[in-house]
Order: structure tokens, then sequence, then C-alpha cells
């Protein structure tokens, strides 16, 4: 669900959600199209309190740059509105739910 956003919409997603992850990807970019999937499943069945919203960094670039994206892939989370967990390029899906889980389990036990 790659979309044209602008930084308002961004904003107000993650101010109207308690935990955000932020996924910058681009159309090009294959080690983009193999970790969504693997993330979406991560946070469906691990974390599904956090609201995934994906950013297409070539159609969003002032936004990518706005938040210091630079090359994709880029996971950002936010808890309480706040960026807590940045990764970028290769990402390990383990290390990604063991970064997630205190946070989440403060935030929402």
């Amino acid at each position: 669900m790659k979309r044209h956003l602008c930084l308002e919409e961004v904003r107000d997603f993650i101010k109207d959600h308690k935990a955000v992850l932020l996924y910058f990807s681009t159309r090009a970019c294959h080690v983009c199209d193999d970790l969504l999937p693997k993330i979406t499943h991560l946070i469906k069945n691990r974390f599904s309190l956090i609201h995934l919203l994906e950013v297409d960094s070539q159609a969003n670039p002032q936004l990518a740059a706005l938040y210091d994206v630079f090359a994709p892939p880029v996971l950002l989370v936010f808890f309480e509105g706040r960026e807590a967990i940045r990764r970028s390029r290769f990402v390990g899906i383990e290390e990604l739910a063991s970064l997630l889980s205190r946070p989440y389990e403060l935030l929402f036990s």
C-alpha cells in the first residue's frame, strides 16, 4: 500500500496511534519487496497494536528527506509519537522482534 503522502498525513497518523511503524521503500528495491511481507507477518501475529504505514521514498522525496531516509528499506518505529527504533538496509526479523518486545509490552500491558 505505497501511497503519495504529505507530511501532515504522516504526522497525523503517528499522532493518532500509540504505536506506528513507518516502512520507507522504493519500487526498485528488491530487499524492500522481500522484507515487507515478513514485517507485515510479524506485526500481524506478534505486535498487532502497531500500525504499519508504507511510504514510497521516490514518490515522497521530501518526506524521506525530512525523516533522514536515504537508502531503503528504512524502518522507523514510533511509540506515543516519539521515534524509538530506526533500522535501515538489512533488517533481521528476529532482531526487530527483540527490539519491539520491551517497549510494546510496557505500552500495552
